[in-house]
């Protein structure tokens, strides 16, 4: 129905390959579903609800008008709070307390990721995300997006602040 609807909608401007790559993944689900056993049917049709949801989900996200900059912005002042947090939490080695945005309870955890060095145990840093490895992924995109915004004329506050976010993620 969501593919269905997709077509119809003229506002949707879509390539062709998008659309019918959508066709092709919920026939597939569709086909997924008919021949699965009755054990893992309501597994399978979460997950299928759920991946049709993320296309629509594209769909509208690849409709939204917002230029290249202000995403970059976005990126990179979010990175720069989320370098923050990771900071706070390999100094301290524990929670910063976020934990309505996200935030690991690091203290309580018992098998956290660390690192172990000369016998200490060192907490890998989480920022708010759920393991570390996502959090390095996301400062390396933040990093990217910075050093695009640098590549850019920019007056001299915003220069700053563009090389202070790149420091510190």
């Amino acid at each position: 129905l969501i593919v269905a609807a997709i077509f119809k909608l003229k506002t949707f401007a879509l390539p062709k390959v998008w659309k019918y790559s959508a066709i092709a993944f919920v026939a597939w689900l569709i086909i997924e579903l008919i021949v699965q056993s009755q054990e893992t049917f309501p597994l399978q049709l979460y997950f299928s609800i759920r991946f049709v949801s993320l296309l629509a989900l594209a769909a509208v996200v690849a409709n939204i008008d917002v230029s290249r900059e202000k995403i970059a912005w976005l990126f990179t002042g979010l990175g720069a709070v989320q370098a923050l947090v990771a900071i706070f939490h390999f100094v301290s080695q524990k929670s910063l307390g976020l934990y309505i945005l996200g935030e690991s309870h690091i203290g309580h955890i018992p098998n956290v990721a660390n690192i172990v060095s000369r016998g200490a145990k060192i907490i890998r840093s989480y920022g708010t995300f759920p393991h570390p490895n996502v959090l390095g992924a996301f400062l390396v995109v933040a990093i990217v997006f910075n050093l695009y915004l640098l590549t850019k004329k920019h007056q001299t506050p915003r220069g700053i602040l563009l090389n202070a976010s790149l420091a510190l993620s």
